[in-house]
């Protein structure tokens, strides 16, 4: 992409030094409701999830975010026709499978989780896309651009 304006590119630069330390920040807001919830736990079987769950962020979040650095440059270096998505081709048969209990219980917790945080996500995302719009000279928000 080739990027408008000064303004647009100190955006960029500021968004990717500011990646790492961010999702670490979060990392840490969820590795403390883990724990909190461990804590709060009264079955033996959740705390062991629980505490696996905070403990495996807690390894991953450096290196996380040093991966979400870099795909985060590589979106926004990306031409915006790269960007566009693609549904899954769900009549194929082979993308179905059968699934054990453990991962189902993984898949609702993070479900749970992706739905208690996207609330917050897209309100300020909703402001970063009036801002964004506004540097690059749009007259009007276009979250897609």
């Amino acid at each position: 992409m080739t990027v408008p304006s000064r303004l647009l590119q100190q955006c960029f630069q500021e968004a990717l030094a500011g990646a790492p330390e961010l999702l670490a920040r979060c990392a840490d807001a969820a590795i403390a409701s883990l724990q909190a919830a461990e804590k709060a736990s009264k079955e033996v079987a959740q705390r062991d999830r629980l505490a696996l769950a905070w403990w495996g962020l807690l390894q991953n979040k450096i290196q996380w975010g040093r991966n979400f650095s870099d795909h985060l440059r590589d979106a926004l270096l990306a031409a915006p026709e790269a960007q566009t998505s693609r549904p899954a081709l769900l009549s194929e048969s082979s993308l179905l499978s059968l699934v054990e209990d453990d991962a189902v219980n993984e898949s609702l917790e993070s479900a749970r989780l992706v739905h208690s945080l996207m609330p917050v996500v897209e309100q300020q995302l909703a402001v970063l896309d009036a801002l964004m719009s506004s540097v690059i000279g749009l007259q009007t928000v276009q979250a897609e651009r």
